[in-house]
């Protein structure tokens, strides 16, 4: 098949990821869970004359498994105000259930940027004096359906400044394409330098912001809770830093509920009653101590009119509902089930020594090799019963002693 063919039957598929791929960046989601200021998103679907460019320029033959390797067909780009946001756009992105990341991200660095060597990027200073984040990614079964062929097609992503896509506009207007001649390289070296420069101002001028804010409010801050300044947060209060898709489901969480403010966030923490109450519910009902998510995760339940023990019964019927007491009281929970459903599989189910359920399964782990027969023959009614109990069950695993 000639490549003019099949990049015109994967045009609407290029169309299809573009689309969803710019709903989940203009989503509110990006710019309240990161806290950054998002000042503009594109995207784009690459011609098939620049593909031809492209791959005359690697050196590759105009062929469709070449054009199969090329990542960057379907392109977006998100263009922030300060060099924090590209921080915080970062860490978003990293913990982003609908998109998966495909390489380690590469960044372009400029001065002021030295968290992304910290950060698991591939950091390189361009010569040229190029700044950016690039990501490869694609779109994640959550985001388009797990059936949905959008989700085969790679993307590239790049994250920059105001002032870094000023100089890539600059670049590519004159045209050069990152080789530059030696006897005009020192004008690019100024004006990257110049734009730099404004670039660090910016974030000086922000930082000052921040911190007169901050002064301002005397220390109770009207700040929203986002990306940021949860992970600001949990770091001030319990000298701890969250991460990954727990963190970004906890936060999920903490923005659907009810309206919270840092400020709001801080006087429940520091409420004596309300952490006493956290402690008491996730060792009633979680057999452990708690942890710091504790603490975050129920915040918007704190009412300083409630009493200690108001308070705790009420975390206490929200942990029930949680997956975690679900797999700590999973013997318990399936025999009250039994016990209305199918009460002599109960008897047989008594003499389990551990049932566990992790996700879509359910193993029961038995002591006694009647009752393993019992339930082994009966392994339908029971599977009904499992997913009575604990929700779309698939299989339930039976081990004897």
């Amino acid at each position: 098949m000639s490549i003019e063919k099949y990049y015109t039957q994967m045009l609407p598929l290029y169309k299809a990821v573009q689309t969803s791929l710019i709903n989940e960046l203009e989503a509110p989601e990006l710019q309240h869970y990161s806290g950054a200021n998002i000042y503009r998103v594109s995207s784009r679907i690459k011609s098939l004359e620049s593909i031809k460019a492209k791959l005359h320029r690697k050196g590759l033959p105009l062929e469709t498994t070449s054009l199969q390797n090329i990542e960057d067909i379907v392109g977006a780009r998100i263009v922030c105000m300060f060099q924090e946001d590209l921080e915080r756009i970062h860490e978003y992105i990293a913990s982003c259930e609908t998109l998966q990341l495909c390489a380690t991200p590469k960044a372009y660095i400029w001065e002021g940027m030295q968290w992304a060597e910290n950060a698991g990027l591939r950091a390189e200073r361009k010569a040229s004096g190029y700044g950016a984040i690039h990501y490869v990614a694609r779109l994640s079964p959550k985001a388009v359906g797990s059936a949905n062929p959008a989700c085969s097609i790679k993307f590239e992503l790049q994250v920059r400044t105001l002032m870094q896509e000023a100089w890539a506009a600059l670049e590519h207007s004159v045209g050069y394409k990152n080789n530059i001649p030696d006897r005009i390289r020192g004008y690019f070296d100024s004006a990257a330098d110049l734009l730099g420069l404004i670039d660090r101002a910016f974030q000086r001028l922000k930082n000052e912001s921040n911190r007169l804010q901050r002064e301002l409010d005397q220390h109770y801050s009207n700040e929203p809770i986002n990306f940021y300044t949860l992970k600001t947060l949990a770091s001030d209060v319990f000298g701890v830093t969250l991460t990954g898709k727990p963190f970004s489901n906890l936060l999920k969480e903490l923005i659907e509920g009810r309206t919270l403010t840092v400020a709001t966030a801080r006087r429940s923490l520091e409420s004596n009653t309300y952490r006493q109450a956290v402690e008491q519910a996730c060792l009633d009902c979680l057999l452990r101590a708690a942890a710091a998510e504790d603490y975050l995760r129920w915040m918007p339940l704190y009412d300083e009119r409630l009493s200690q023990q108001e308070l705790t019964s009420l975390i206490a019927k929200r942990l029930a509902g949680t997956e975690e007491y679900r797999r700590v009281h999973a013997k318990q929970l399936l025999l009250q089930t039994l016990e209305q459903l199918e009460p002599d599989l109960a008897i047989a189910l008594n003499q389990a020594s551990k049932v566990i359920a992790i996700d879509r399964e359910v193993t029961i782990k038995m002591a006694d090799r009647q009752a393993l027969e019992q339930l082994s023959l009966n392994r339908e009614r029971l599977l009904y019963s499992c997913r009575q109990c604990f929700g779309p069950i698939t299989q339930v695993h039976l081990l004897g002693p």
